[in-house]
């Protein structure tokens, strides 16, 4: 079970989320995958996810996304710039071949819904065009999806575990934690280190090589 941890003063301590695996990224697609994607809210959950999972943007940034900067001329767009709403900070987010495959699969499919809405992930509980998705409604979807899908993780899957994913991969992958730090938005890299879950299981792997 996750312990929780308080301040001195009592209030609980934000602490960072647990990270997916590829297995784990996997048989959530996979659940996804498996739903009837003719309806819209399939595969906007899947096309969410994945692109969650391939730019890295904070939930709130991610889910009030314009169409018009991800689409433009009926194409999805190989970058875009965005302010964050928590820092303040301007940041151009490049779309990988993923991240732009599964975008406009989900604009062709749906092209007369989404034509005349103003949000890339619309709500499906307001009229057209009103409002977007919620972080409540997207991670209660995740929190479906774990279930669904039996993955092996034993914190919760949100929005916020789907961010560090992109950064846990970069990790592994040899990225330098200071580039790390710059497309998430972190102040020091400190913090990115703390938010890279991956370390710390580095770390019981090698001690677990050194015999004294």
């Amino acid at each position: 079970m996750k312990k929780t941890i308080y301040k001195s003063n009592g209030i609980k301590a934000a602490t960072p989320a647990d990270t997916l695996d590829r297995d784990d990224i996997q048989k959530l697609k996979d659940y996804f995958l498996s739903l009837d994607l003719s309806k819209p809210n399939n595969l906007r959950n899947f096309t969410l996810f994945t692109f969650n999972i391939n730019i890295g943007l904070r939930a709130k940034d991610l889910l009030s996304l314009p169409k018009d900067l991800i689409i433009q001329n009926d194409k999805a767009v190989d970058m875009f710039a965005i302010r964050e709403s928590k820092t303040g900070k301007k940041r151009i987010i490049e779309l990988n071949n993923t991240a732009k495959t599964v975008i406009q699969k989900y604009y062709d499919t749906f092209y007369d819904t989404l034509k005349d809405s103003y949000y890339l992930f619309p709500s499906r509980k307001k009229n057209q065009g009103e409002g977007h998705l919620t972080l409540s409604s997207y991670d209660k979807i995740l929190r479906t999806a774990k279930e669904k899908s039996e993955v092996n993780n034993a914190y919760t899957v949100s929005s916020h575990t789907a961010r560090k994913c992109l950064g846990t991969a970069l990790y592994r992958q040899g990225v330098p934690i200071q580039q790390i730090q710059t497309m998430f938005g972190h102040n020091r890299p400190e913090t990115t280190m703390i938010y890279i879950s991956v370390l710390k299981q580095d770390a019981q792997r090698l001690y677990h090589q050194v015999e004294l």
